[in-house]
């Protein structure tokens, strides 16, 4: 069993929150723990999580609303797309300043 914060984990949070989010269910604040959520996620990814999570964060944040066009289903996943990809979005910037700051540091 993994740590509270391991990537699965923060996955899981995101994918809830960015879901509830969709229907209004929100509170103060909200978009901030979100971005902490893809922080800790891209401090916690491992070297072979580093592209598959700049890819994911690239094709969610470029789909937008493409699924508008789907009459029941698309509104939902276009809002749980839009959570998501504030989160990986943070995440990718998190590695990032990680690569940055090993570069410098080297370490």
């Amino acid at each position: 069993m993994g740590s509270l914060l391991s990537n699965r984990n923060v996955v899981a949070v995101a994918f809830v929150l960015s879901f509830v989010a969709h229907f209004g269910v929100s509170f103060p604040y909200m978009g901030l723990v979100m971005v902490l959520l893809g922080a800790v996620g891209g401090f916690n990814a491992g070297p072979n999580d580093q592209t598959r999570l700049f890819l994911t964060a690239l094709v969610l944040n470029y789909m937008g609303d493409a699924f508008d066009a789907v009459p029941v289903l698309g509104p939902v996943v276009t809002g749980t797309n839009e959570g998501l990809a504030t989160v990986t979005a943070a995440a990718a910037v998190m590695i990032v300043m990680m690569n940055i700051k090993n570069r410098v540091m080297g370490g």
